[in-house]
């Protein structure tokens, strides 16, 4: 879909490059804060692989050769300092999970878009000015956090994530956050701060959050905060553990819908 990269796997593979100790099964592997500055090159010619932990290392970059861990489930890569991830990443057509947050990435490759199993997608705490916009089709994506990057508005193609059930976007300068909850009819946690949303404009950001319970007028029940607040106690939905802003305080041990605070 967005280039497709070819890989060949060497005759031999060098298991002494690889402890022991890292392969936790047949097919799951993790070498979680070793110190490493870079991964054995015989690593990438274990197809069999389902899970890949190199999280909490000191690694600046990931081989172009992780395509071949064709079987791969979950990747994570979470707590390095990479600055990029490959392309060819989007040859990992059974990813399930990609972990990435806390590194150095100033963009995810348009490639990302071909990894259409991907149900967790966690890029928060990096360097992101925006997400690509062949997000469109991770059709499977349930969980999205971008939190803590540079994102000043989230891409229109976000729009078509209709089963994403958890967004965590705060931290970032976002201003079209609304245009974007629209549409995303299955969301059942936002986390969100540090926003462009002033308070004019909360009845409106609410107002979508608890659409789906008919039972609420919300044109006439949402003049005020106090109005909001009554609402947001009596309702029934076991739907929301959302951040939205701080102006709405309300205590979580009575409130059926809980607003979670950052």
């Amino acid at each position: 879909m967005f280039g497709v990269y070819f890989c060949f796997f060497e005759n031999k593979i060098k298991m002494d490059e690889i402890p022991a100790e890292w392969l936790l099964t047949e097919t799951e592997l993790s070498c979680y804060n070793k110190q490493l500055t870079s991964l054995p090159d015989s690593i990438w010619n274990l197809n069999n692989l389902t899970f890949l932990d190199c999280g909490y290392n000191q690694l600046s970059s990931l081989s172009n050769s992780i395509c071949n861990l064709i079987n791969l489930l979950e990747l994570h890569c979470d707590n390095n300092h990479l600055t990029s991830l490959p392309d060819s990443i989007g040859n990992l057509s059974n990813l399930q999970v990609l972990e990435c947050h806390n590194n150095n990435l100033s963009s995810l490759p348009n490639s990302i878009g071909n990894l259409i199993n991907v149900r967790k997608l966690h890029c928060d705490r990096n360097k992101l000015i925006n997400l690509p916009d062949s997000i469109c089709h991770l059709n499977n994506l349930r969980e999205l956090t971008c939190a803590s990057n540079q994102l000043t508005k989230l891409p229109d193609s976000l729009k078509k994530l209709v089963n994403l059930q958890v967004l965590a976007c705060g931290g970032n300068q976002i201003t079209n956050l609304l245009d974007v909850l629209d549409y995303l009819s299955d969301l059942q946690e936002l986390y969100y701060y540090n926003t462009q949303i002033n308070s004019l404009e909360l009845p409106d950001l609410i107002t979508n959050l608890v659409k789906k319970d008919e039972t609420i007028n919300t044109s006439t029940e949402f003049k005020s905060f106090a109005k909001m607040k009554k609402v947001l106690r009596e309702m029934k939905l076991p739907l929301i553990k959302r951040a939205l802003c701080d102006q709405l305080i309300i205590d979580l041990d009575v409130v059926s819908v809980i607003l979670l605070f950052y």
